[in-house]
């Protein structure tokens, strides 16, 4: 081998190695890429998009779905720069270490968190816990949780259908303890949390999380 091979092939070699040891902020994922990682003792695993650094996004499923079935709004998501982590596991302690992962990891200043049905539900916990945490909550018919504490400290939407047995207590509950930076969004039908997706009202609901994840910067209004 002359000298000019042997330096191209050092060259290419010495390039391999830099990719190999490139930190995880330098090497943006690329769909749906599986993770596994632990964070202050607690194990995340799921799906990761992150095609830009827009700010962070939590997607929490329902009981009877997992992290693959957010695949198509984590798509849409990841196409306007967002870092979106759809969790296996949706117990609060995993979602608040998945925030802490985008955070430090991926360093996102902010991350919303959008739980789904007893996601919904796990979701709310999570922000009970560390509110600070979060930038924003979303959720698609949460199947229980304290609303009106988490509507005290972040802005929220919140997503039903009208004939699903939720839109009544969800009225109530925002007319207690919504402000201006929250809001109650009902759609026509009786799909439950993410099956909303495969309803007429899927493009619909979908612009508006989108729009609400735009607003990087929000926080939570003195009433």
């Amino acid at each position: 081998m002359n000298t000019k091979s042997t330096t191209q092939l050092l060259v290419l070699l010495f390039a391999l190695i830099t990719v190999s040891v490139a930190p995880a902020s330098d090497l943006r994922a690329g769909n749906g890429e599986p993770i596994q990682t632990r964070i202050e003792g607690h194990e995340v695993t799921g799906l990761l998009w992150a095609n830009g650094s827009g700010g962070g996004v939590v997607l929490s499923h329902g009981a009877v779905y997992d992290a693959a079935s957010w695949t198509a709004q984590a798509k849409q998501m990841a196409a306007v720069g967002l870092t979106v982590l759809a969790l296996d596991e949706v117990s609060a302690d995993t979602i608040n270490a998945a925030g802490r992962y985008l955070k430090q990891k991926w360093h996102e200043d902010t991350v919303s968190l959008i739980g789904a049905s007893a996601g919904g539900a796990t979701a709310l916990e999570a922000v009970a816990k560390s509110p600070s945490l979060w930038s924003q909550l979303i959720l698609l018919s949460p199947a229980g949780g304290n609303l009106q504490s988490a509507a005290d400290e972040l802005p929220i939407l919140v997503v039903a259908s009208e004939d699903e047995g939720l839109s009544d207590n969800l009225r109530e509950a925002a007319k207690l303890s919504f402000g201006t930076d929250d809001e109650l969004f009902i759609v026509p039908g009786s799909a439950h949390a993410q099956a909303i997706f495969k309803t007429k009202s899927a493009d619909t609901v979908m612009k508006k999380i989108l729009a609400r994840l735009g607003r990087r910067d929000q926080a939570k209004e003195s009433e």
